[in-house]
């Protein structure tokens, strides 16, 4: 499709992570967990850490969107840690196709 950047397959991990980061990661992929029709995030590439109100984690991460057939989004998403739990609180989107 023209003007739409398409979604190279990612095989393997974002390597290994300091274990802060490592959760933030499993946060942000259960964060779909009993909510229908919620995307999926699925982290591939983690960029940094920026202190807030607790701490935000950047990750770039692939958003699926559970219709058919499938959408899927390339994502800047930040997870944010506070009082020992996980929010998911900014993401910018560029649309892709498979």
């Amino acid at each position: 499709m023209f003007g739409k950047m398409q979604f190279a397959n990612f095989e393997g991990m974002l390597g290994k992570m300091e274990q802060d980061v490592a959760s933030a990661a499993s946060a942000l992929e259960t964060s779909d967990k009993g909510m229908t029709g919620a995307p999926h995030y699925n982290p591939v590439f983690f960029c940094g850490r920026k202190p807030v109100r607790g701490v935000n984690y950047a990750f770039i991460a692939e958003k699926t969107q559970a219709i058919n057939p499938p959408l899927h989004k390339l994502v800047a998403i930040e997870v944010n840690f506070f009082d020992g739990e996980y929010e998911v609180v900014k993401s910018s989107e560029i649309e892709l196709y498979s």
